[in-house]
């Protein structure tokens, strides 16, 4: 792996993140919002159900401002607004 990293390090930037973070962001509270609501409750037999289920729980979450509200608003996420 480092020796394909040096032969694309013009092609690719690499960030290291820590293993673990205690803190949720916004991004993680809308991914469980999501497995909960899409994978959870409505399992897709086929791709082209998957990806209508996806297009759904992302038209209904644009529609639900108090919902959007409110992953930025947990205890760990107040950073972000």
């Amino acid at each position: 792996m480092e020796q394909w990293l040096e032969l694309h390090k013009d092609k690719i930037e690499m960030f290291f993140i820590p293993p673990y973070s205690p803190e949720l962001n916004p991004q993680e509270y809308v991914n469980q919002d999501f497995k909960t609501n899409i994978i959870g409750k409505k399992r897709a037999i086929s791709k082209e159900q998957l990806k209508e289920n996806i297009k759904g729980f992302i038209k209904k979450r644009k529609k639900d401002k108090p919902q959007l509200i409110k992953y930025l608003h947990r205890k760990h996420a107040r950073y972000a607004t």
